[in-house]
């Protein structure tokens, strides 16, 4: 996983950064507790699910071609995510 680039630190000490991927927008809230999905929204003609399995936070959109777009994202001594375009 790499360190993110660019997002924006908030006064409570968590982390914004909105992604972009071809299934979908979504934007993340990471804080050394925990990362969320502040907000995950398809592509039109995608589907999306988010999971949280006890680690990362994973959206996987898929569509009905059955190509798949997933955000992996964790916080590793900082913001970290891996973008999967399948």
């Amino acid at each position: 996983m790499a360190q993110l680039p660019a997002g924006e630190w908030q006064a409570d000490g968590s982390y914004v950064h909105a992604f972009h991927l071809r299934g979908g927008d979504v934007v993340v809230r990471y804080r050394a507790v925990g990362v969320e999905a502040l907000s995950a929204t398809p592509a039109e003609g995608w589907a999306v699910a988010v999971e949280q399995p006890g680690g990362p936070l994973v959206v996987n959109f898929r569509d009905g071609a059955g190509r798949l777009s997933r955000l992996e994202a964790t916080w590793n001594g900082g913001p970290t995510a891996r973008v999967v375009e399948k």
